[in-house]
C-alpha cells in the first residue's frame, strides 16, 4: 500500500511539476505581460 500511494505522489507531483513549467512557458512567451 505505502509503495502505491508513493507511486501515485510520485506521478502527481511530476504532472504538477509539468503544468507549472507549461504556465511559466506560457507567461513567458506572451507579449503583453
Amino acid at each position: 500500500m505505502g509503495l502505491l500511494s508513493l507511486q501515485i505522489a510520485k506521478e502527481i507531483g511530476a504532472f504538477v511539476i509539468v503544468s507549472g513549467i507549461t504556465k511559466d512557458a506560457d507567461r513567458l512567451q506572451s507579449p503583453k505581460n
